[in-house]
């Protein structure tokens, strides 16, 4: 169990062939949990620059920005024991030739709810890349202004289940190849999702009170994305950039 870690500026490179978990490996049906834990810089030869997994951990409320790996900048998902259960999670900035936020590929199954991934950057699937039959499901998730390429890219695998989704701003594209279909049905949208941005320099990421992804303004009546409205002087909830950032100054 980790709660309030934080993993900077870790590398692993490549070992007899593998490379895998710039600041975190967890393998083997391992059930590890983390909560409030924190990602940063680091990088990895192969796969998961922040974190690496092929069990079934769950993480709540972790930060991951900066990383860098071969496939899934922020973290990876490989093989049909891993079956990772992933809410408020944030990625940011993170990247790598495949997935920059996330991959998912060879049989996993995450779950996504309430996951915010942004500016991230991948040749392929530069939020979420799926790949060799992984069965994945996206529920209440921001996948915004990361580039080059689309939102969600798959190769070789099912289309993953998106509800109460905001897919936007995604330089190659949002709703389009193999979720091309999911756009508007399930409380799917295509809208700005209005970050506070220099609004709230502790909780960039939380959102306008007018954003779509509010529960009063979201179709789905839920809120989309890992955080709440918190632009000027409203509340956030208790984990917020500037908590996050005092972690590891």
């Amino acid at each position: 169990v980790f709660e309030n870690v934080s993993f900077i500026g870790n590398h692993v490179g490549n070992i007899g062939g593998v490379g895998d978990g710039g600041g975190l490996s967890a393998n083997l049906g391992s059930a590890v949990e983390l909560t409030d834990v924190v990602f940063v810089g680091n990088t990895a030869a192969g796969d998961g620059g922040g974190a690496y997994f092929t069990g079934a951990p769950v993480l709540t409320r972790c930060w991951f920005e900066g990383n860098s790996a071969e496939w899934g900048g922020g973290l990876a998902c490989v093989g049909g024991w891993s079956s990772p259960s992933i809410s408020e999670v944030t990625l940011v900035a993170n990247s790598a030739y495949a997935g920059g936020g996330i991959s998912s590929r060879d049989g996993a199954g995450p779950v996504l709810e309430n996951v915010t991934v942004v500016g991230n950057v991948a040749d392929y699937g530069a939020g979420i890349d799926i790949a060799q039959s992984s069965y994945v499901t996206i529920d209440n998730t921001i996948v915004a202004m990361n580039y080059p390429d689309v939102a969600i890219a798959c190769f070789l695998t099912p289309a993953p289940t998106l509800t109460c989704c905001d897919l936007f701003g995604n330089a190659g594209g949002d709703w389009v190849g193999c979720i091309s279909d999911q756009y508007g049905p399930n409380g799917n949208i295509w809208l700005d999702p209005l970050f506070c941005g220099d609004a709230n320099p502790d909780a960039p990421y939380a959102l306008d009170a007018d954003s779509p992804c509010t529960p009063a303004n979201s179709g789905c009546g839920e809120l989309i994305g890992a955080w709440p409205v918190g632009c000027g002087t409203t509340p956030v909830e208790s984990t917020s950039w500037g908590t996050i950032k005092g972690m590891f100054r």
